[in-house]
């Protein structure tokens, strides 16, 4: 009897011990990966609430963006677009439009037009040195619409994630940090999704 009580003693403690574990608003769902391109890195939503304050935020600009495309290694899809090659498999073909195009050496946040004409935005890192980053999109009002990270980010190969937006929302920003002080190339593309795809 005694033994009997001890197992009714021990699954009483896993039952609390289990339904301790369970979120309180009963949403149990678990983020889950979005689309990529020829990524190494985790697409997802993380449990981001705000763009990071502490970090510099740079005006959206036009100016020069040509010449910035140009400087960005050729593995990735902006100096692709810009010479008429149409590099996103699941893109209709002349939907694509480079947003941004940057070379930083520090964490940074960049503004983007409010306005895009696609239903998916691309984003593009590529690094000089091997580092773990975390990249997020966000709207106008600061809400994540998603992202992605790598431990480690390797020479010569672009990270691409992958982001549909549904409903158009006006983009407000992108931001990039990383691990330490190292030379980063970040793109930003959007793109209307091809039927089927």
């Amino acid at each position: 009897m005694k033994r009997f009580s001890g197992l009714i003693a021990a699954l009483a403690g896993l039952g609390l011990l289990l339904t301790a574990c369970m979120p309180i608003d009963g949403n149990t769902s678990v983020p889950t990966p979005d689309e990529s391109t020829n990524s190494t890195g985790d697409t997802y939503v993380p449990p981001v609430e705000a763009p990071r304050e502490d970090l510099p935020l740079q005006e959206y600009s036009t100016i020069d963006l040509d010449q910035r495309i140009a400087k960005l290694p050729h593995s990735m899809a902006a100096p692709q677009i810009q010479q008429g090659s149409h590099p996103i498999d699941y893109g209709v073909p002349g939907s694509e439009l480079v947003l941004l195009a940057e070379q930083l050496t520090a964490s940074s946040r960049f503004a983007l037009p409010r306005e895009n004409p696609g239903d998916m935005v691309l984003i593009e890192v590529a690094c000089s040195n091997s580092i773990g980053f975390e990249v997020m999109l966000f709207d106008i009002d600061g809400a994540p619409l998603g992202g992605g990270s790598s431990s480690e980010c390797s020479p010569g190969v672009p990270n691409g994630f992958g982001i549909g937006i549904r409903g158009n929302p006006r983009l407000g920003q992108v931001q990039l940090a990383f691990d330490r002080e190292s030379g980063m190339e970040l793109s930003v593309v959007t793109f209307t999704r091809a039927e089927g795809q």
